[in-house]
């Protein structure tokens, strides 16, 4: 690899790292900081395989709320808001489950907002995106898109672990198409 393209590629990664520090917050920082440290102190290829780290990060951050949205109702339903999970009690197009339900409406009255939803809320895709912002907003505000679905699919125990690592993968799919 010629000494060109390795000072380019640091180069497009410190543009990136500085770049995701002005529109980051929270976690991310953590994580762009990381890179940063990774920069400074590793090998040519470490900088080459930090900087595509560094493009998902931009990515990641170019996702609305309202396109992780559909993208978490195809893999959850393909859209159905009568999709039903006997297994699981899952309902409707991002099938939510009843215990979702009491969630949002803790957080509802935590944060005054005025909310109130019952299970049948689950079948009205309108109802179920608002479900799905009061949760988020509330528990990952500054979250990255993946964490956010990897909560959503594994919740507080799960989200977190090597088994909710397949559903970010089948929603990032969804989200490149």
């Amino acid at each position: 690899m010629s000494n060109v393209l390795k000072s380019t590629m640091v180069g497009v990664g410190v543009v990136l790292i500085l770049l995701a520090k002005l529109i980051s917050i929270g976690e991310k920082i953590d994580r762009v900081e990381e890179k940063i440290n990774s920069f400074a102190y590793n090998t040519p290829h470490q900088s080459y395989v930090d900087t595509i780290f560094l493009f998902e990060i931009a990515y990641e951050d170019e996702i609305t709320d309202e396109e992780l949205i559909e993208a978490i109702m195809e893999v959850e339903s393909n859209g159905n808001p009568n999709a039903y999970n006997e297994g699981s009690g899952a309902t409707g197009c991002m099938q939510i489950m009843p215990i979702m339900v009491n969630e949002v409406n803790r957080i509802s009255k935590l944060t005054k907002n005025g909310k109130y939803f019952y299970p049948k809320d689950r079948w009205d895709c309108e109802k179920s995106k608002e479900m799905f912002m009061i949760w988020k907003n509330y528990h990952h505000k500054t979250s990255s898109p993946e964490t956010i679905a990897r909560h959503w699919w594994g919740g507080p125990h799960y989200g977190d672990e090597d088994c909710s690592l397949f559903y970010w993968k089948r929603v990032k799919k969804t989200l490149e198409a």
